[in-house]
């Protein structure tokens, strides 16, 4: 039947000028397992308590065209994975769906399946619309790593954009590129690829290492702390936001601002909590990134705190056990509205995908 680009009723009326929160999964089945229903709820009730958007990608594209490698002809060279695409790629083009789509929001979060919105975000001691004011020349914004985890330049289960041509385009680089089980690998190259693009090709970086995921894992973080003040220097990035010692520790403690791109620290920021893990498990932070049977950094965040201290309510502890057989999409609380998928690309291959995306509209059961 091919995937769905789905808008989740939560039962109020959205404000259109906020920043709407995307996920995605490939199927029922994964979505309803104990590791993602839970969190599932987080987000909708995150977005039904702030009355903002909130979108779901569920299914796949066919093998054939996901594992396509149309990226041959991208300025640093061609993939040399093994054959095979990640699924996780998919959010690339669920952002371009969004921002073409019928009354497309301004600006998405998408956060991985599994992540969610902590006690600080529910609170409203941060909001997405927050952090984009941290830097508002910025049109992409995320943040290194998790806490304890290895450096990168930026991950991919937190990513937020604006809407407008320069995340159009970048979005639809990033889906060409899909090489191989990771993303992220495409992802921080097209970040290299649109900084350089940004200083009219006064700056070069060396493409050949982003062949492979485990070539560019570490390989890239070294790259953008030697050349991070180059690049600023040479785009004419403005302001302080200048990543502070990341060029000796390759650690973002302070906010690395790039053309059209803000890298956040694992620390607050301008008055807000860290977006993810903070450096300082003390510290509590926006969204966390821990399944819900883990714990990370000394309980900073705990995947059993999920829904802790009313963080699904309006729904009921019944809803946290994940529904089952072939009526699960049905039984759903939060029912599918479905957002017509829209991409106004040449590429041949998304042409051809957008020949594949149905339309559904889910009602609500009586």
């Amino acid at each position: 039947p091919g995937p769905r680009l789905c808008r989740v009723d939560t039962g109020v009326e959205v404000d259109a000028e906020k920043t709407a929160i995307m996920a995605l999964v490939d199927s029922v089945a994964y979505l309803t397992t104990a590791g993602t229903w839970p969190s599932f709820l987080n987000k909708a009730a995150y977005c039904r308590k702030t009355r903002r958007a909130f979108y779901l990608w569920v299914g796949n594209l066919d093998r054939e065209l996901l594992d396509a490698r149309p990226g041959g002809s991208l300025p640093w060279g061609t993939c040399a994975e093994r054959p095979g695409n990640t699924l996780n790629i998919y959010k690339a083009i669920a952002f371009l769906a969004l921002f073409h789509g019928p009354d497309p929001p301004k600006a998405v979060l998408y956060l991985d399946a599994d992540a969610w919105f902590s006690d600080g975000a529910f609170d409203g001691a941060a909001t997405p619309e927050a952090y984009a004011a941290v830097a508002p020349d910025a049109e992409l914004y995320g943040n290194q790593n998790r806490v304890g985890g290895p450096l990168i330049p930026m991950n991919g289960g937190l990513v937020m954009a604006k809407r407008g041509a320069w995340a159009a385009g970048f979005f639809a680089v990033w889906f060409r590129a899909r090489c191989g089980t990771h993303d992220q690998g495409v992802l921080w190259a097209t970040l290299f690829a649109a900084w350089s693009a940004a200083t009219d090709g006064a700056y070069a970086f060396d493409g050949a290492i982003f062949a492979r995921y485990k070539m560019a894992h570490g390989a890239a973080v070294a790259m953008l702390a030697r050349d991070a003040a180059t690049i600023r220097r040479l785009a004419k990035v403005p302001g302080r936001f200048d990543g502070g010692a990341f060029a000796e520790t390759r650690t973002i403690h302070w906010p690395l601002e790039l053309p059209r791109v803000l890298l956040l620290p694992s620390a607050p920021v301008a008055g807000l909590p860290a977006i993810r893990s903070d450096f300082d498990e003390a510290r509590q932070t926006f969204a966390c990134h821990t399944r819900w049977d883990k714990v990370e950094r000394g309980g900073q965040c705990r995947g059993v705190d999920v829904c802790a201290r009313g963080k699904c309510a309006p729904f009921s502890a019944a809803d946290l056990a994940p529904p089952s057989g072939a009526a699960a999409p049905f039984l759903l609380l939060l029912v599918f509205l479905v957002l017509l998928v829209l991409v106004l690309l040449r590429r041949r291959e998304v042409w051809k995908l957008l020949g594949r995306l149905r339309v559904e509209r889910v009602v609500r059961p009586l």
